[in-house]
């Protein structure tokens, strides 16, 4: 439920085609000694091993402290020892938590907010004076960011909901008003108002604390977790809060900082830049790690609209890793917490030793864009490394050692080793539990990866969207940039569509890249060939040949290997193209010019019956007193499922009437021939029993209700033409069967 990685790569539903068909060493160790190193690998073994320990010391810590509803602070993993709760490092703990997606998890993070969140939408200081948001710094935004799983968990109750929206509102209200520093690209100030942060205003460490908050915000609005109308409390609904606004805003952020923080001499990145001072010229490991993060995170909730910026960052993050790569040391896959030194650095409390808080930072994004898609196996296997190798050596049965506890932007790498290293220090317990959510699918992946240089078909699959399809999924060996020009040529009935290469379109496995290929009803049974282009010139080509009868034949042929609910779906799918296809080839007079549908599995249906059980979806029109006539409904089948509003208006009106659906933006539909047509498009087969409300203003309101099993409805009750009639029973069984299979799959 929680683990950021299961993000929706597209929003289609479909059904996939294809038919699948030694113990690890251990170095015990103390704060204070000197480990023997382990050597690590990127092995599957070896990699569940790891996340096996890594779990056990979250059940630890968990018991340690069970009770998460207090805001003095006291949390073990706190070793810092503030007296209040609302602290940056223990609200990424409450996220690692829910990112584990174990039971009780959810719970326990709720109880924390529930104690530390008032009614009101602020941190509750009430005993524990010490605990409040510090609204100058970007340090206190973290702990919000656990808020957004919580509210789409369905154990969270609805006064807790409200108190986390109104929490997310606050923050955001603040952000709205947080000093930003000139010639940044909006970049926030770390800390307001504070001498020790006024030479390097902005570091590497704010851009985790506070970009992520936002695209999680924007995100929540996108899916309807928020509304405009939770932004009331505090920001106001007069501010116009727009996610895409948020998108683009994160995007400069993060570019300014790659593009200006990059130093080309060391390729490491600086931990801080000032407007006067300039760069720090420092790399501390946490605050690379931290930025890292930030980079994983946000390009992984980008949109696909925003496949520009998307691809802007993940070049910056790629030269982020190659730098990182360039000091990873060999036998641990760790790094040192002054990144370009090694232990021959002292300070004057502690030495440069390998770090773990940082490292696993490190791996969390290298892994977690590894298995999102976005960079390839060179830095999977690199953050495999990173990851076992801070387990292995320095993760025993008492607990994870090796976190530098907190530094801010110094001005010498001797600055940086002015404080103790700690064990179970949440700064670096919280990363690493990051990173186990990530680990094992990243080894799986490792393990997997083709060792053809040869581009390949992998699989196809049925598309369910407004429009019936196939997706068809490529291999694409080698570095993904090699691809950039490709693209994919679909042949139907002699006309050819070119689709470009989408990276972010991947199977479910994060493996193959998609294209997809759009088929009328008429279509569903002709051959689709697929020629993929690529090389020099896009002159080298694979080829193949595919369509959607083939594909539901597959199931049909192979139906023990499918749920039931897919099995039924196909056969649904099957008769609707057929029964579609007899209707059309008559109204449109057409002769058989299409390949045909094999034979439906229901040879006829009982139309009174379907009548009777699509009677709850007939259209409701109340005329009022507006000069709206004669209104009707029909669908158009041939190419997408798109649901055809006509009306007429009195005579004697000579206004323009209006139209609004499902309250949306009022417009003015086309007329056509003495009347007005609009269209509702893209019904994908779960929304086409959705009741549409329509307004048409003309002189007074007409209300109309209606979906695509209105006139479903109104075919099977009133037409005498049993093609019709069975093109109309095929939707509605294609409809009840996709609904069956979805709730199968959510």
């Amino acid at each position: 439920m929680y683990a950021k990685r299961f993000h929706a790569r597209f929003i289609l539903v479909f059904l996939c085609v294809a038919l699948m068909i030694g113990s690890l060493p251990t170095a015990v160790l103390a704060d204070d000694s000197v480990p023997e190193y382990s050597p690590t690998n990127a092995s599957v073994a070896d990699t569940e091993d790891a996340v096996g320990r890594v779990f056990n010391l979250a059940y630890q810590l968990r018991d340690e402290n069970s009770d998460s509803a207090k805001i003095g602070g006291g949390f073990t993993w706190d070793t810092e020892g503030k007296k209040r709760s609302w602290t940056y490092y223990n609200g990424i703990m409450m996220d690692a938590f829910l990112m584990l997606d174990e039971r009780g998890f959810a719970s326990y993070a709720n109880a924390f907010y529930g104690a530390n969140i008032t009614t009101q939408g602020t941190v509750n200081s009430y005993g524990a004076s010490d605990n409040y948001y510090r609204e100058n710094e970007l340090d206190s935004i973290p702990p919000a960011r656990a808020l957004f799983d919580l509210l789409r968990d369905p154990t969270t109750s609805s006064g807790s909901a409200e108190k986390y929206r109104k929490m997310i509102d606050y923050i955001y209200f603040l952000l709205q008003n947080h000093e930003q520093v000139e010639g940044t690209d909006g970049n926030f100030k770390h800390k307001m108002k504070n001498e020790n942060w006024e030479a390097y205003q902005v570091a590497l460490d704010g851009l985790y604390m506070a970009q992520p908050f936002l695209m999680e915000l924007a995100r929540a609005i996108d899916d309807g977790t928020l509304t405009v109308s939770d932004f009331q409390n505090y920001t106001g609904t007069d501010t116009g809060i727009s996610s895409d606004e948020i998108y683009s805003e994160v995007i400069g952020r993060m570019a300014w900082i790659g593009e200006n923080l990059y130093v080309p001499e060391t390729h490491l990145y600086s931990h801080g830049w000032g407007p006067e001072a300039g760069l720090s010229g420092q790399y501390w490991l946490r605050a690379v790690g931290w930025y890292a993060a930030a980079l994983a995170d946000v390009i992984g909730m980008l949109p696909d609209e925003y496949e520009e910026g998307r691809s802007s960052l993940v070049g910056i993050e790629k030269r982020l890793f190659d730098g990182m790569m360039e000091y990873q040391d060999v036998a641990t896959g760790m790094w040192y917490n002054v990144i370009n030194y090694g232990p021959e650095l002292r300070g004057s409390v502690s030495g440069n030793e390998l770090e773990t808080s940082g490292t696993a930072l490190i791996a969390y994004a290298m892994m977690k864009s590894y298995v999102e898609g976005y960079v390839d196996d060179t830095y999977g296997e690199a953050g495999l490394r990173a990851f076992n190798g801070t387990v292995m050596n320095y993760l025993d049965e008492n607990g994870l050692h090796n976190v530098y506890i907190s530094s801010g932007v110094e001005t010498a790498p001797e600055g940086y080793l002015t404080k103790e290293y700690k064990t179970n220090e949440a700064k670096g317990v919280g990363p690493l539990m990051m990173a186990a959510t990530y680990a094992s699918t990243a080894a799986e992946l490792h393990a997997e990866e083709p060792v053809s240089t040869t581009p390949s078909f992998a699989s196809q699959s049925l598309v369910l969207s407004g429009q019936i399809g196939v997706n068809v999924f490529v291999n694409l060996p080698g570095d993904i940039a090699e691809y950039e020009d490709s693209y994919m040529a679909f042949f139907v009935n002699g006309k050819v569509t070119d689709v470009p290469l989408d990276v972010t379109f991947m199977d479910s496995e994060q493996v193959a890249y998609g294209f997809t290929c759009y088929v009328n009803s008429l279509q569903m049974a002709e051959d689709i060939t697929a020629v993929f282009h690529y090389g020099e010139d896009n002159a080298e080509t694979i080829e193949a040949t595919v369509s959607v009868a083939d594909y539901l034949a597959i199931i049909k042929d192979n139906s023990s290997q499918f749920a039931s609910e897919v099995v039924e779906l196909a056969s649904a799918i099957g008769d609707y193209g057929y029964y579609c296809q007899k209707y059309l080839n008559r109204i449109n007079n057409l002769e058989d010019k299409y390949a045909p549908m094999p034979d439906p599995d229901t040879a006829e249906y009982d139309f009174e019956e379907l009548a009777s059980l699509t009677d709850t979806y007939k259209a409701a029109v109340s005329l009022g007193d507006s000069a709206i006539d004669k209104v009707s409904c029909s669908l158009k089948l041939d190419s997408s499922t798109v649901m055809r509003i006509s009306f007429m208006t009195k005579g004697g009106f000579e206004g323009t009437p209006e139209v609004t659906v499902q309250g949306g933006e009022a417009f003015v539909p086309e007329q056509r021939g003495g009347k007005y047509v609009f269209d509702i498009e893209g019904l994908s087969a779960h929304k086409l029993a959705d009741m549409n409300d329509i307004s048409i203003t003309a002189d007074g309101e007409c209300k109309v209700s209606v979906s695509a099993l209105s006139y479903a409805n109104a075919v099977l009750t009133n037409s005498d033409e049993n093609d019709a009639k069975n093109a109309m029973a095929s939707l509605y069984q294609y409809y009840e069967k996709a609904m069956a299979y979805r709730a199968l799959t959510q």
